[in-house]
């Protein structure tokens, strides 16, 4: 048995932002990418070929077999006698073996028995799979994964061509065995699939299709947790911003273009974002909520907040100097509570995306806190039983109504009178 020889890893070790930016880069540059089926017969140097057969050929495969062959045809003659066989075969195959339900999945493609562009588009690249190898001396070989392996190749060669500049399409005539007499390969080769490659013809049209979103192709496990990719985990940008990313490389987006992006934000940035919105748009509802009911009353309209935060600061007197003071440490110590309330709450969404019975304890903590700030804030109000507004300098008709000050004011009113 061979010994296995190992030499250094050649890598470059990125920044996180600049690995965003890579592949933000590559996502838009393939999202460009589509199948055509008009093609020029504007002429492609083997050279760009040979390089795409090469990245192809980088692929991954079982037991490092490399179980593919990559035959480049651009002879018209060979591409012309391609075209007849496989005409004759799509023929047979869309007026005799399809079944209904395949016809009627191929419609909005447009696609029929008639195949111009095997002629007219300049190469044509044949994959073939071996499924048993040949060894240094000659012997029989077996390949293991082949169909996993050459598919791999296949869409690195895809996504080379489209690097490069060039249209392809994916063709397979079913079935295909004539590739493999007409090409001259031997009997382990099995044709894959044919690449039609090269420019898009001037006026081509394309159909008008859509690609799935993220959530109904990925699913992320992320900490134990089974988590489905949601349009609350993402944050939009507008693809100039994603241009300006990486405006430096031709692959960003054309000028202009208004195509929406999506990227998924961090757990920890999206918490500290939705908290923050959330405590905020709490604490404004719960001050106009109040506020309103004091003014339906007849009351200032910071008259709760100045009640309950006259407890917190022992200068609060009835000349308004003090109330100032309790209102804005109420509103700050209500403003923090909320906050905390906020960001509580933005995880525990988060986790009832991870765990849908985390909803349930969300909805329960959510709802208890609503309940409880309005029974403490019902409980001060029973507790310190009427009383004027400080700074209402006991003018009935105001505040409580009375003319003088609680039993609760009283201590801090003598020790100034005195």
């Amino acid at each position: 048995m061979p010994q296995a020889s190992f030499v250094p890893l050649r890598w470059t070790r990125r920044s996180e932002k600049e690995m965003a930016r890579r592949a933000l880069e590559f996502r838009l540059e393939a999202d460009r990418r589509r199948t055509v089926r008009q093609f020029s017969d504007r002429p492609v140097p083997r050279a760009i070929i040979e390089d795409c057969i090469r990245a192809a050929g980088t692929a991954p495969s079982g037991a490092h077999r490399q179980p593919w062959r990559f035959v480049a045809v651009s002879d018209p003659a060979v591409k012309r006698r391609i075209r007849v066989a496989a005409e004759a075969e799509e023929t047979e195959f869309y007026e005799r073996r399809a079944p209904a339900d395949w016809l009627e999945a191929l419609a909005p493609l447009g696609t029929d028995a008639s195949k111009p562009f095997l002629e007219t588009a300049p190469w044509l690249i044949v994959v073939f799979a071996e499924s048993v190898g040949e060894a240094d001396d000659g012997s029989p070989r077996k390949n293991y994964y082949v169909q996993e392996s050459v598919g791999i190749a296949t869409g690195i060669l895809i996504s080379a061509v489209h690097r490069a500049g060039l249209a392809s399409l994916t063709h397979t005539p079913s079935p295909m065995k004539f590739l493999g007499s007409l090409l001259g390969r031997p009997a382990r080769e099995r044709p894959f699939l044919i690449l039609v490659v090269g420019h898009p013809a001037e006026k081509a049209l394309v159909p008008e299709l859509t690609r799935k979103p993220l959530e109904d192709i990925a699913t992320f496990i992320q900490s134990g947790w089974l988590v489905p990719p949601r349009g609350s985990n993402m944050m939009e940008t507008s693809s100039n911003v994603a241009s300006a990313a990486g405006s430096s490389s031709a692959a960003g987006p054309p000028s202009g273009a208004r195509t929406r992006e999506a990227i998924v934000r961090p757990d920890r940035a999206r918490v500290l974002v939705e908290g923050l919105v959330t405590g905020f748009l709490g604490y404004a509802v719960i001050v106009l909520f109040f506020g309103a009911l004091n003014v339906v009353a007849g009351r200032p309209f910071f008259h709760t907040a100045e009640l309950l935060g006259s407890g917190l600061v022992a200068t609060a007197d009835a000349e308004g100097s003090g109330a100032a003071g309790a209102v804005l440490a109420f509103n700050g110590l209500h403003l923090l509570a909320f906050l905390v309330i906020g960001f509580v709450a933005a995880w525990l969404v988060m986790q009832s995306e991870r765990n849908p019975s985390f909803f349930v304890l969300a909805l329960f903590i959510g709802l208890g806190g609503l309940f409880l700030t309005l029974v403490r804030v019902r409980v001060g109000d029973d507790r310190r039983g009427p009383r004027p507004v400080v700074g209402d300098r006991g003018q009935p008709g105001r505040g409580s109504g009375h003319g003088s000050l609680s039993t609760q004011g009283a201590p801090a009113a003598m020790g100034r009178a005195a």
